[in-house]
């Protein structure tokens, strides 16, 4: 919001400028009288109709920047309207067992009470997700919580063991957030600090 502002000042100010060297030879003459060179003026006149070219020309380059400006913003507020909604519905389906079967992807699970905490999770990573994006918080903290919230636990394991199939992550080469490629990173690293643990564990 405070880039959109700077550009809108920039450009009223800049076409106020461009006025009032458009208006100066019109004030200019009001102000002088008869005997005064007019040629000298005209030039003067000429002079301000170049600067006030430019001026107008950056006058444009500013609408233009807030155009775009504002398109991004409505765009970025349209997301996070989305998963807004989105939450919605899945809070609605964690307080009532009955929606939570509109859900395919956590129908096929069969403990009611799991489909509850994947539910959850959803939610928690749509949270940290939104935060992340805004820059309310770092990739490294982003990074730790994975680590030491979700995937410490099998709940979360099996939660992302699904969901990365649907977030299609699993793929190389495809298009994906980055948010899911951090997850599906960490998710990694868990598996392998499970198999370290396992080997070790079978060692003794």
């Amino acid at each position: 919001m405070r880039s959109i502002r700077g550009v809108v000042v920039g450009v009223v100010l800049a076409l106020l400028g461009a006025l009032g060297l458009l208006l100066s030879p019109l004030l200019i003459g009001y102000a002088v009288d008869s005997s005064t060179d007019w040629e000298r003026l005209a030039d003067i006149g000429q002079a301000y109709g170049s600067v006030s070219v430019l001026l107008s020309a950056l006058a444009l380059v500013g609408v233009a920047a807030a155009t775009i400006s504002q398109n991004r913003q409505s765009r970025i507020a349209l997301e996070y309207a989305q998963r807004d909604q989105h939450a919605l519905l899945l809070k609605m389906a964690i307080d009532d067992a009955s929606l939570m079967e509109c859900w395919g992807s956590l129908a096929q699970e069969p403990d009611p009470e799991r489909r509850r905490q994947h539910a959850y999770i959803n939610l928690t990573l749509n949270f940290w997700a939104s935060t992340w994006q805004l820059g309310g918080m770092p990739e490294s903290q982003v990074r730790g919580l994975l680590a030491a919230e979700i995937f410490a636990t099998e709940v979360g394991l099996s939660f992302w063991d699904q969901a990365r199939l649907t977030r299609d992550v699993v793929h190389a080469g495809t298009k994906t957030s980055v948010f899911d490629r951090i997850v599906e990173d960490e998710y990694l690293r868990a598996l392998a600090r499970l198999r370290e643990t396992s080997a070790s564990a079978s060692e003794r």
